[in-house]
């Protein structure tokens, strides 16, 4: 079944591709024999690091958080809030990805890693759809190619994990894209047709539902829109757009909460001083250019490419290039998206994704224009480009899932055992750790969310959450113990000398897969010195995530 469902997605996403592409006709350079090579090379790619995504049993800090909701709270009535605009306390704005949660955690109760099957297939319809908006574009075939890659081997990949709103915002972010370009090219000739225009403004509703922090974003499409949706066209598009409008608004009232929440004054950019925005600036070109995925020519020629590309597309157009307006969202959107990105309480991978299809067409346009066609040149940067993406870029996929399924085997082993020393009357301690949401949710889930539908604890666990000065006979029948060390080195190591280690629950660096990715990491490291596998926040990096569980020392009653 679980190899039919993914067959399934997989033939799914692409017919969509085609019939998509069908409909975008007039779109030069269409699915051709190289962009049909190119995505099935890609999907073919992919397949290894689905199979691996499958066989995560679940995955403790990503999946717990619907699973938890499903328990303790009320989806229909948390949902509804969001489109209450008087409810002040309600400063997140995701519904449709929170949507897609529920369903998800309804439907794949018990089957987590088919959960992450699916929701990798919107990674896959993002790539599809990163090819039809470069043909938007008319681009070249070489710079379709290179700008799907591009997308496609970006670090990490935030469609494995739900708990985040990019899984769905991206593509809806696509189509809106593509939806205006060609609304532009039919508003001046025939008209727009209205399944384009229905199919666009959905497209945008569902986007500005996604995510409260990308308001700014939405408004600059929003005011791109008005020359073909409001002027010059009939009631039925200009409704459309007065229903987009209150979406936006909506959308902005919610960034404008989200910005005075504590969670938005602090992390690593707090205060926003201008080295804080500095630093942040070098974080998003390095990662945004692949500057810790890829090597260094790699990185110089993107860069490259994308700033003569946005060059040539600030420029007014004329003739068969598109026109001013889509030129100039194609340059504003890309800086909103980093502005909104200096101004983000803290780093997190999953924020470069809406400012990366956004970079593309500029990066694919910046390779047209740069160097003539004729030139030999230009077609070995193309080939050059072509075998260093996949080479050094698509390893990290594998390396993130990798990661993920060594950390589920590690959570579900860790609970697992806990569980059975409870139930025999054991002590047992574990420390929280840096990545503190993982130790939270195991905690929690000790506590009766019942993610795997396994035995836990139930709400009869004695679970104690200590700094120090714990006495074991003073807890009667037994315990468990969350050991939170303080920020005092002295004294932290005086508590842990009275631990001992008991299990290690450890499923990293196992296999022929381990051992060759970490042969890539050395040999690439050898070239660029800030190479890694990077992990998406609540992740973690490769080679994954391990854990150990406490016993006291005997003699030592406190710790």
């Amino acid at each position: 079944m679980v190899i039919k469902l993914k067959t399934l997605c997989k033939t799914s996403c692409f017919l969509r591709l085609i019939s998509f592409q069908l409909r975008l006709g007039r779109v030069r350079n269409g699915l051709s024999k190289s962009g049909i090579i190119t995505l099935l090379c890609i999907f073919a790619a992919y397949i290894p690091a689905m199979i691996l995504v499958q066989q995560c049993e679940y995955f403790l800090v990503n999946d717990f958080r619907p699973y938890h909701i499903s328990c303790f709270e009320d989806w229909t009535q948390r949902l509804l809030s969001y489109f209450n605009p008087f409810a002040a306390t309600v400063w997140l704005h995701r519904p449709v990805p929170e949507s897609f949660e529920w369903a998800s955690s309804l439907i794949f109760k018990g089957y987590p890693g088919i959960w992450h099957v699916v929701s990798l297939s919107f990674r896959l319809l993002t790539i599809a759809l990163v090819w039809i908006l470069l043909g938007c574009f008319r681009c070249s075939n070489h710079a379709r190619i290179i700008g799907t890659l591009f997308i496609a081997f970006f670090p990490a990949f935030p469609e494995s994990q739900l708990i985040f709103a990019e899984t769905l915002l991206i593509p809806f972010l696509l189509i809106t894209y593509i939806g205006v370009i060609v609304l532009y090219k039919e508003a001046g000739t025939r008209g727009a047709r209205t399944s384009l225009a229905v199919m666009t403004s959905a497209s945008f509703i569902l986007m500005t539902l996604c995510k409260e922090i990308l308001a700014p974003l939405s408004f600059t499409f929003l005011v791109f829109f008005y020359p073909v949706l409001w002027r010059r066209q009939k009631t039925l598009f200009r409704a459309f757009y007065t229903v987009m409008s209150l979406a936006t608004l909506l959308q902005l009232e919610r960034c404008y909460l989200t910005i005075f929440q504590p969670y938005a004054q602090g992390g690593e950019n707090a205060g926003h001083s201008p080295m804080s925005a500095i630093t942040n600036l070098v974080w998003i070109v390095g990662d945004s250019f692949l500057l810790r995925t890829n090597i260094a020519p790699t990185t110089i020629l993107l860069f490259l490419f994308t700033i003569v590309g946005f060059y040539q597309l600030a420029r007014a157009f004329t003739g068969k290039q598109p026109s001013r307006g889509v030129g100039l969202l194609c340059v504003i959107s890309f800086v909103i998206t980093v502005v909104i990105h200096l101004l983000t309480p803290y780093r997190a991978l999953r924020y470069l994704y809406p400012g990366a299809v956004l970079l593309v067409p500029a990066m694919a346009y910046g390779y047209d224009a740069l160097l003539p066609a004729s030139t030999r040149l230009k077609s070995w940067i193309f080939k050059y480009l072509a075998i260093a993406l996949f080479l050094f870029s698509l390893p990290g996929i594998y390396a993130q899932a990798l990661s993920m399924q060594a950390s589920s085997k590690a959570d579900w082993a860790f609970l697992s055992y806990i569980v059975q020393q409870y139930s025999a009357g054991k002590d047992i301690v574990f420390v929280k750790e840096p990545d503190y949401e993982r130790s939270i949710w195991a905690k929690s889930e000790l506590l009766g969310v019942n993610l795997t539908g396994q035995l836990r604890t139930g709400n009869n666990g004695h679970i104690l959450e200590v700094e120090s000065g714990i006495d074991f006979q003073s807890i009667n029948p037994n315990s468990i113990v969350v050991f939170t060390p303080v920020m005092n080195p002295d004294k932290n190591k005086k508590d842990l000398l009275s631990l001992k280690i008991d299990k290690t629950f450890d499923f990293t660096k196992q296999g022929t897969p381990y051992t060759v990715l970490s042969r890539i990491q050395s040999l690439t490291k050898t070239f660029n010195p800030f190479y890694r596998f990077l992990a998406e926040g609540g992740s973690t990096p490769f080679p994954g995530h391990y854990w150990q569980t406490y016993i006291p020392v005997s003699g030592v009653r406190a710790f």
